[in-house]
């Protein structure tokens, strides 16, 4: 048991155990045929990921590209 993905990632790469891992992380790893799917047909589900922000008007540019740059990164796991 670890809270840190690339741990559990390393170790299921030496055969070492299984993990619940993040399909976009190690997408190469699956492909290259160093980690194995072994449940494909189970989803996990999604899961809703929000920003709260003190005021809805009036961001700081700051946070708006913040919020940006966090919505092109997580855009990807809306097409899972």
């Amino acid at each position: 048991i670890s809270n840190q993905q690339y741990a559990l990632q390393q170790l299921c790469s030496e055969g070492l155990g299984l993990a619940r891992l993040f399909s976009l992380e190690v997408a190469d790893q699956v492909r290259s045929g160093q980690l194995l799917r072994l449940l494909p047909d189970w989803d996990c589900g999604s899961l809703r990921i929000s920003a709260l922000t003190p005021e809805r008007q009036a961001l700081p540019a700051r946070v708006r590209l913040a919020l940006a740059a966090l919505q092109a990164h997580f855009a990807p796991l809306a097409l899972s």
